[in-house]
């Protein structure tokens, strides 16, 4: 894509994000050094806020805690600080070895390690294909990058990211992507009909979608920075799978079809689809 074609729309997704009131109604326009002693000293009845928990990693479990109280995600088993990226790539192993299958422990080892190494990963729901659609409950991973890296993001963002966005992911690997059975999508994978960009892309616009149609209720009231954020990510994967369907195979076309359509029937994104 060429730079004045990138530069025009990003500026429509800035216009946009400023021009809907239905979805910017009620807006509000690591340190190492940390020790187990400081945490210890934070009374549990004390609100741990955003900028502690930036400063002090030991603290940041107790925020996610905290932040997330009295919020429900259905077939989540918790929300998870990984500091080291130690935790995300244990429980892959463990999901992995109830196939039973030595090597596709390996494959998880070789493929997540490296990604996750030192947590430098912002906030990942791990999925293995062959689990999934079994309504089996998973967990939610955050890595450094929330608090170190991504400043711009304040309390609501990050609850939203959670709940709405990773929680969306929770869902799908519980019931299934809904767009084409787990079987298709596992034989397509393995016979190169089905491209890997295709199904991350249908998944993300997916969780986005979903995402911004709870920021619309009012369910959500998010930043301006972070709903252009996900604005802009929801039209990347959309835009993908528009992209992709160029060169489809017929099964692919199918999936991609069914998505699209799918959050074509959205009311609130009807503004967003039509780009």
């Amino acid at each position: 894509m060429k730079s004045s074609m990138k530069n025009k729309t990003k500026t429509a997704i800035y216009s946009l994000a400023l021009a809907l009131p239905f979805i910017l109604n009620g807006n509000s326009h690591h340190n190492k050094e940390g020790t187990d002693i400081t945490a210890a000293l934070i009374s549990s009845k004390e609100k741990i806020t955003l900028e502690s928990a930036r400063k002090n990693y030991l603290i940041r479990q107790k925020y996610l805690d905290s932040l997330l109280e009295k919020t429900s995600i259905p077939y989540c088993l918790g929300a998870v600080y990984d500091h080291h990226g130690t935790k995300i790539v244990d429980y892959l192993v463990e999901r992995a070895a109830e196939l039973e299958s030595p090597e596709k422990i390996n494959e998880v080892l070789n493929e997540f390690k490296k990604q996750f190494i030192e947590g430098d990963y912002d906030v990942k729901t791990p999925e293995i294909l062959e689990l999934s659609a079994k309504k089996q409950t998973s967990k939610i991973f955050i890595g450094r990058k929330i608090f170190e890296e991504l400043l711009y993001l304040q309390d609501e963002d990050i609850k939203h990211i959670i709940v709405a966005h990773e929680g969306r992911h929770v869902e799908q690997h519980a019931l299934g992507l809904e767009y084409l059975a787990k079987e298709e999508i596992i034989e397509g994978i393995h016979n190169g009909s089905i491209r890997l960009p295709v199904i991350y892309n249908a998944g993300e616009m997916d969780a986005n979608a979903h995402g911004l149609i709870r920021i619309a209720s009012g369910e959500f009231k998010v930043n301006k920075p972070y709903l252009i954020t996900t604005i802009e990510s929801y039209l990347i994967s959309r835009q993908g799978l528009v992209e992709a369907l160029k060169t489809a195979s017929p099964i692919e076309q199918r999936l991609i079809s069914n998505a699209i359509n799918k959050v074509n029937s959205f009311s609130q994104l009807r503004v967003f689809n039509k780009k």
